[in-house]
């Protein structure tokens, strides 16, 4: 590993699981010339639901007031597989009010 220029060897990774419920990764490394203290990284996840219900639609006269007021617009609610291009059927709502802001301003251009 290169970091900052400094060569660090001597990595250590262990992955420990307590149950379904958390996962612990330990990451340990210590610098080649011994010039620097060793490094260690701790990460704990823990499992719980995903909250849904978060993404709302905005009208076409949010986006443009946003866009006007802004100049920007941030979209949510446009959804894709992973690693695939295809837009999925439940974005329709966004790509629609998407439509309507843009016939509702023709002279826009993007």
């Amino acid at each position: 590993m290169l970091e900052n220029g400094n060569c660090w060897d001597n990595a250590r990774y262990g992955l420990f699981r307590k149950g379904a419920q958390a996962t612990v990764a330990l990451y340990v490394e210590e610098c080649k010339n011994k010039v620097f203290n060793p490094k260690v990284l701790i990460s704990v996840s823990e499992a719980a639901a995903m909250e849904t219900g978060k993404v709302t639609v905005p009208s076409a006269q949010d986006m443009a007031r946003a866009f006007g007021s802004e100049g920007r617009i941030a979209l949510y609610g446009i959804y894709f597989d992973t690693g695939k291009a295809e837009i999925k059927p439940a974005s329709k709502p966004t790509l629609d009010q998407i439509a309507a802001l843009l016939s509702a301003e023709p002279g826009w251009r993007w």
